[in-house]
């Protein structure tokens, strides 16, 4: 579960990351707009969705809140840098670095989304091997239900 989440994490900085390395260092805001923007809407509709069920998932909608946290977290870094402004060298750089595995940033997200999403991470797992259980019992009921000759 934590490479899950480690995972997510280190996409977000390899996507930033590689925006440094790029001729252009407005991709970078670029990258993390369409990250945080993208993100708010899905993860509203996710809570909606699992407040809508009945019973309510809460785990779900638990979650999903984690990850706004972690979205709002980042857009606060956005909004430190004004709409339409040249980023540099140096505000790349320092932009990359937040978000580098191993950071106080980083750690930040994979901590905030392990502990939001742990009760999540397990209703799946547990559903997933249930699963697993009646796809093997498939034959042994077939069986039963065969007419005897």
């Amino acid at each position: 579960m934590r490479k899950l989440f480690s995972g997510i994490a280190a996409f977000c900085a390899i996507a930033i990351s590689a925006c440094v390395l790029s001729p252009s260092n407005d991709q970078v805001l670029m990258v993390m707009n369409q990250i945080a923007n993208t993100a708010t809407g899905d993860l509203n509709s996710a809570i909606a969705v699992a407040n809508a069920a009945t019973p309510p998932d809460v785990d779900g909608a638990t979650c999903a809140q984690g990850a706004l946290t972690v979205n709002a977290a980042m857009q606060k870094v956005l909004a430190a840098t004004p709409t339409g402004a040249t980023v540099g060298a140096f505000t790349s750089a320092e932009i990359a670095s937040l978000y580098q595995p191993g950071s106080a940033q980083f750690n930040y997200v994979v901590k905030t989304l392990e502990t939001a999403c742990i009760a999540k991470v397990h209703d799946v797992n547990q559903a997933a091997q249930s699963t697993v259980s009646v796809i093997a019992a498939i034959p042994t009921v077939l069986a039963l239900a065969a007419p005897i000759k």
